[in-house]
């Protein structure tokens, strides 16, 4: 139980002599001065007992002093499990990383870490969530344990048009594309797209290509992780601006001309996004572990497109969308729209009107997933394609169509 009072304890040692003159003074901080917990603590092991910490700072917390890193062996890969002594080290309020060297073996080590604040409060510990290992050219190699995971501190129940807003980092994976004729000019958003590693983005192929010379465009495009108010312009806290230098389409995407067959693309930045909880990539089934039976009915969509009002949303919006296969929506879609609905896409929307519009081409459909741990994290499964311009109902480029594709062009990127 969390008091909201200040404890001051005086120990000292007793025995059948008497109370030892020598005491301790420990203060507990009442809940309004201990300070937020660090968050997204990283660790990157490393050969020879190596281990690499990194984290961010409390998001709403002032007056941190220093950070403590504390670490145990275990068992067991699970936090929170120690055996032996619990060690710990001390580090500034100015550092956000901390290599740490320890003696080489089997044992498996955990670390933990808080912020402490100048009234000698402390936040309590906040525990590695898993390991890092890093790839052959030294980036972050995620898996299942570090993506899909709905910012922690704005874990709402989700609700483009008819949408409701999101709130800021809700979504951690979805970023904004924009398009530059010239460096003169300020630049247009696009188009949506989900990290899918700290240096590649998905989205969707007709965001980059050119219909008049059917090849790629050539203008400049940038990516913007963590952004929340479209607006060129405007600069959120957190958000990071980054280059596209390379982009990979199937060669059988030929835009109209085929239907917008094939519609997947994915971008190479000229530099790593800094991952953290406020952003991180999102999951992707790359082993088709989840049937279509075993998914929710409804996925969640996000995205800056046209409002009910026609008008641009300047805020991210999000709306929860029912699944449509393949066979259905091809038959309940008018002929005129049904035709590009191509092998390669599934469908979603409702009734009510609550669709995907034009501007929201390029970002991601999750569906959530319970894991072993209890967390539910979010699996892309469909790419904004197509949409109906008198209905409701969008076409998906469905991933689990261009898994083969999607192995070798990311593998081509960060492994050339």
């Amino acid at each position: 139980m969390m008091s909201f009072n200040r404890y001051n304890f005086t120990i000292a040692s007793s025995n059948k002599e008497g109370i030892s003159r020598a005491t301790s003074h420990v203060v507990v901080s009442s809940k309004q001065q201990s300070p937020a917990k660090p968050i997204f603590l990283k660790k990157v092991a490393y050969e020879g007992g190596v281990y690499e910490l990194s984290w961010n700072a409390p998001p709403y917390s002032y007056n941190i002093t220093s950070y403590t890193i504390f670490w145990c062996n275990s068992k067991n890969d699970r936090p929170c499990q120690c055996y032996g002594f619990l060690n710990w080290t001390r580090v500034g309020s100015d550092i956000t990383k901390k290599n740490i060297t320890l003696p080489a073996s089997d044992k498996v080590f955990h670390f933990a870490i808080s912020a402490n604040s100048e009234n000698f409060s402390s936040s309590g510990m906040y525990w590695v969530d898993c390991p890092v290992l890093p790839g052959q050219d030294g980036s972050l190699a995620t898996d299942d344990h570090d993506c899909g995971i709905r910012y922690a501190f704005n874990d709402f129940e989700t609700a483009i048009s008819h949408g409701r807003k999101t709130v800021r980092s809700e979504f951690p994976w979805h970023v904004a594309l924009y398009r530059q004729e010239s460096p003169d000019e300020s630049a247009e958003y696009i188009c949506g797209g989900s990290i899918l590693h700290p240096k590649v983005i998905l989205t969707a192929a007709h965001c980059i290509y050119n219909e008049i010379s059917f090849g790629l465009d050539n203008a400049t495009f940038t990516v913007v992780a963590g952004k929340y108010y479209v607006s060129w312009e405007h600069r959120d806290p957190d958000e990071q601006r980054l280059k596209v230098v390379d982009i990979r389409y199937p060669i059988t995407f030929v835009g109209y001309k085929n239907r917008y067959a094939d519609d997947i693309a994915l971008l190479e930045l000229n530099t790593t996004i800094q991952l953290s909880s406020a952003i991180m990539p999102v999951c992707i089934d790359w082993t088709v572990k989840y049937l279509l039976d075993q998914l929710p009915p409804v996925g969640t969509v996000v995205g800056w497109g046209l409002t009910e009002k026609n008008i641009t949303s300047d805020e991210l919006l999000t709306a929860n969308l029912k699944f449509i296969e393949f066979a259905e929506c091809r038959t309940t879609t008018s002929q005129s729209y049904s035709i590009f609905i191509t092998s390669d896409k599934f469908c979603a929307g409702l009734e009510n009107g609550t669709a995907v519009q034009r501007g929201d081409s390029g970002g991601g459909i999750t569906f959530p997933q319970t894991m072993t741990n209890n967390k539910m994290q979010y699996y892309l499964y469909g790419i904004v394609s197509v949409k109906d311009a008198s209905g409701s109902i969008a076409g998906f480029t469905d991933i689990r169509r261009h898994l083969p594709w999607l192995k070798m062009a990311l593998k081509s990127l960060i492994d050339p």
